[in-house]
């Protein structure tokens, strides 16, 4: 399990494919970004039933209950990187703040390559 929270009734946990499913989902709310292609080997996991976003990857502060995010993310040609970088965490500390109550601590913007044409 990912992240957690205390609550009055108990714990909550969140498995990491919430985690990624969320930063996901935000990302592709965003005109000109979206996550790393998934790697030859993520697709053959995921024919074997194991889920992987290999765009985004989690860490985990259990002392501090605490979640960092690393995203990588491609951008489209004639975009400010630094100001998209700067919309991708916005955005998806929003959803985070709406859909959970988990402690997200940093979201690293990694931009891996800039693409001409549809992104």
């Amino acid at each position: 399990m990912t992240g957690f929270s205390k609550v009055d009734s108990g714990l909550i946990n969140y498995h990491n494919h919430v985690i990624t499913d969320i930063a996901k989902a935000a990302v592709e709310e965003i005109d000109g970004v979206t996550l790393i292609p998934q790697s030859f080997g993520d697709t053959v996991l995921e024919l074997l039933g194991i889920r992987r976003c290999s765009g985004v990857e989690i860490h985990v502060d259990r002392e501090a209950n605490a979640v960092s995010l690393e995203v990588k993310v491609c951008v489209r040609y004639g975009l400010n990187i630094p100001d998209v970088a700067e919309h991708v965490q916005e955005i998806i500390r929003e959803r985070f703040d709406q859909l959970t109550d988990v402690d997200l601590r940093d979201v690293n913007v990694n931009v891996y390559g800039v693409e001409r044409g549809k992104v």
